[in-house]
């Protein structure tokens, strides 16, 4: 459980807060401060934090999901996607 809870914040950090900084910082430092750049993110990435617990992790992942693509979305950041690849690993989720 703690690698899958390690992992998570990595996803945060790695994926989500570079992107939620996008024209907000010139200084992209992972999830510090990243309250105060993006404020109206505080629910939905508090979502992304579990407890150890099997289901608990499961659902901060779907949340991990839902907020990456909402910032991926809002980043105006050219990205290759993989339409096929994203949806069968959601569907995978359940």
């Amino acid at each position: 459980m703690f690698e899958a809870i390690d992992a998570l914040g990595m996803i945060r950090a790695a994926a989500i807060a570079p992107l939620a900084g996008i024209g907000r910082t010139t200084r992209p430092a992972g999830v510090r401060r990243l309250e105060t750049i993006a404020p109206e993110l505080v629910p939905a990435l508090s979502q992304t934090v579990a407890t150890a617990g099997r289901e608990d992790c499961l659902r901060a992942l779907k949340a991990s999901v839902e907020v990456y693509r909402t910032v991926r979305e809002r980043s105006g950041v050219q990205v290759v996607r993989r339409t096929a690849a994203e949806e069968a690993a959601v569907d995978f989720l359940g």
